[in-house]
């Protein structure tokens, strides 16, 4: 039996992380071998790794004093590749990036400021390990080369505040990628392309007519 207890999260195939406990403690005691861990991450490097243990030991603590069946136990990583060299522009694996939460005259940042900030602080972050030359690990040439924009990835709770990363980013002048932007068909070129193409199919659509007609994009 091979499996993950913490997937369950994602109710993968209706897992149920109590199941899987029951039935590895019941292989256990049936043939006195405890359940092997396939620990090792071929993805980070032992760095990243350490500091992912150290949040997830804390984080993954038991409810109570005993840990309950449907509660998944934390397993540490191994990782396969050792720590890079030191790198000057970023010496650390994890870092922490905090937006202010007053402005210089003490008054309370409010939400859309702290985005805009917090979007503009990471492209330039971005930007600096860019032009710095920032070494990554490609797993297809098995060696270390500099940073792509294409290498990094940015995670979102919510896709409400994405237009005021793309705008941000658009201002440094970075390239990105928006998947499953909420906003999408929202944006003014994509509204201006939809009624150009209903203009097409509908040659009497006036209200699709104007709107291409009155677009910036309009020749």
């Amino acid at each position: 039996m091979v499996g993950d207890a913490k997937q369950s999260i994602y109710r993968f195939r209706q897992a149920q992380a109590s199941v899987f406990r029951r039935t590895s403690q019941d292989i256990q005691a049936a043939t006195g071998q405890e359940p092997l861990p396939l620990s090792c991450s071929f993805r980070a490097h032992e760095a990243l790794v350490k500091a992912l243990n150290c949040a997830f030991e804390q984080i993954l603590q038991p409810l109570g004093d005993v840990r309950a069946d449907y509660e998944a136990p934390p397993g540490p990583l191994s990782a396969e590749r050792a720590t890079p060299d030191a790198q000057p522009i970023a010496p650390a694996a994890v870092e922490f990036w905090l937006a202010p939460e007053q402005d210089d005259q003490g008054n309370k940042v409010a939400m859309e400021d702290a985005r805009i900030y917090e979007a503009q602080l990471l492209a330039r972050r971005l930007k600096t390990l860019q032009e710095g030359g920032f070494q990554v690990w490609d797993k297809g040439l098995e060696t270390y080369r500099p940073f792509h924009y294409s290498d990094a990835a940015i995670l979102f709770r919510a896709t409400t505040s994405l237009p005021l990363y793309e705008e941000r980013f658009k201002a440094e002048g970075l390239p990105y990628l928006t998947v499953s932007g909420r906003g999408y068909y929202d944006r003014p070129e994509v509204r201006d392309l939809t009624a150009l193409l209903a203009c097409l199919r509908a040659p009497g659509d006036d209200l699709s007519l104007a709107t291409v007609l009155r677009s910036p994009s309009s020749p």
